[in-house]
């Protein structure tokens, strides 16, 4: 089982994302979530539950979702990936 970690501070909200990503587009994975987080300081603590799938938000409080991943990249191992994603307008945009 593929562990997740959401990092994602606007009220798109978890369940959303979840329903939207998880279920709507990678229904063939099982995949746990291990924890969700609001900044980029509690992303990169989470990051130590060492997930496989990182999904995070660009901009962010504290440290935004460009700048995370290359402080998550030197604690995680090198099979952990980080989608990036982002909302504007309403529309969801991966990168």
């Amino acid at each position: 089982m593929l562990k997740l970690l959401i990092a994602e501070d606007e009220n798109l909200g978890t369940e959303e994302l979840l329903d939207f990503i998880i279920e709507k587009k990678l229904k063939c994975l099982k995949i746990n979530m291990v924890g969700e987080a609001s900044d980029g300081n509690n992303t990169l603590n989470l990051a130590k539950t060492s997930p496989e799938i990182i999904l995070m938000d660009i901009k962010m409080p504290e440290m935004n979702g460009l700048e995370c991943p290359k402080k998550i990249s030197k604690i995680l191992p090198r099979n952990s990936k980080t989608i990036i994603l982002t909302a504007y307008d309403g529309i969801l945009n991966f990168f």
